[in-house]
């Protein structure tokens, strides 16, 4: 009984593909974020940061809002904007 409840939550959880697209955003928000921090001076612990950016990343190529009581998700979203606005010029 317990096997089948845990077969139903699982078949209701829906699978995010880990595209080029999301590889892409990921790696160069990466680089982006570590540009900035070295010219600020800011030490950041690299290793969580990644995991950070790859499942933001995730969810801005698929569309889906991120809800986190990480304290760093409001500065991925401005790392974003900045991405974005390099883009443009």
């Amino acid at each position: 009984m317990r096997l089948k409840k845990y077969i139903n939550v699982m078949n209701g959880l829906t699978t995010l593909d880990i595209s080029k697209d999301v590889a892409d955003l990921a790696a160069d928000l990466y680089r982006l974020d570590k540009f900035e921090a070295d010219n600020a001076n800011v030490n950041k612990n690299i290793d969580k940061r990644q995991f950070d950016i790859f499942h933001f990343a995730t969810a801005k190529i698929n569309g889906i809002e991120l809800l986190s009581n990480d304290k760093h998700l409001p500065q991925l979203e401005n790392l974003y904007k900045l991405y974005r606005l390099n883009k443009i010029i």
